[in-house]
């Protein structure tokens, strides 16, 4: 939906058999003057600012829990259980984490920060050991924290770059500040 007139009248800047969620997690991203919504069946559909629709990435896997667009090459999707980056726009994928995790964001395309899961026991009540994990080479090595915390991903709500280095996550009821050495 758009309002020109500060929410007074709304119009539909785009709309998609696509886009009809019934899942818990879903992401979409800005970035520039693009907007990139996962959508079912492992789509990533990207539009302009004015809701026209530039492209449909497919990637074949669903449900899509996050995405980051790092850059117009450089795209990170997290799955449940996997998480693959692109370099290319979207066109080839590569694993970079093979395991559950939820997306914190990427300063470059090189530097950027998960959360990982690193143990689950499904009884009467979940409960997961996650930890946050930093690379500093696209995703291809995790460097881990060294303490845990339990259902830190499941919690998990939204994470915003404050300036380069500075990262809040908000989890649950609790406010985190992530900020580089």
């Amino acid at each position: 939906m758009k309002s020109i007139d500060d929410g007074q009248t709304w119009d539909t800047l785009f709309s998609s058999p696509d886009l009809g969620f019934t899942l818990v997690t879903f992401s979409f991203e800005i970035f520039q003057d693009r907007i990139f919504i996962s959508a079912k069946d492992g789509k990533l559909i990207e539009l302009d600012k004015n809701g026209n629709l530039i492209k449909i990435i497919s990637i074949n896997k669903s449900p899509i829990w996050d995405v980051e667009i790092i850059d117009t090459n450089n795209i990170v999707v997290v799955f449940s259980g996997e998480v693959l980056k692109s370099t290319n726009g979207g066109d080839t994928w590569q694993t970079i984490y093979n395991e559950s995790a939820r997306m914190i964001g990427f300063d470059s395309v090189n530097k950027g920060l998960m959360i990982l899961q690193k143990s689950s026991c499904p009884t009467d009540v979940f409960q997961a050991n996650d930890l946050i994990a930093s690379t500093v080479n696209g995703g291809l090595d995790w460097q881990e924290s060294q303490e845990t915390t339990t259902n830190l991903g499941t919690s998990f709500r939204n994470s915003q770059k404050m300036d380069a280095g500075i990262w809040y996550i908000m989890t649950g009821n609790t406010l985190i500040e992530i900020k580089e050495k």
